[in-house]
């Protein structure tokens, strides 16, 4: 879960891999902005559709947005990792 990212650690080996992640991420945002807007929770929508229940058409918006962004963040790093 995300909340177990931010619990201190003491082992150094994952304190460096953790310092390795920040500093990537501070590469990427010194170039532009990955485009995060879209993103939204549709674990629920998923489980509904797992059970074979019927999602509604606002959740069904939601994954499309989902799908969408994901798409836009992989163009995102394929034209930043080209571009380095």
């Amino acid at each position: 879960m995300i909340q177990d990212a931010f619990k201190p650690v003491d082992d150094f080996d994952t304190v460096k891999e953790n310092l390795s992640l920040t500093t990537e991420a501070v590469k990427i945002f010194a170039v532009s902005a990955p485009p995060l807007c879209g993103f939204c929770d549709v674990s629920e929508t998923f489980n509904k559709i797992k059970i074979n229940s019927v999602a509604d058409s606002e959740e069904l918006l939601d994954v499309l947005s989902m799908m969408y962004t994901m798409r836009q963040v992989k163009i995102f790093f394929r034209e930043t990792h080209d571009g380095n």
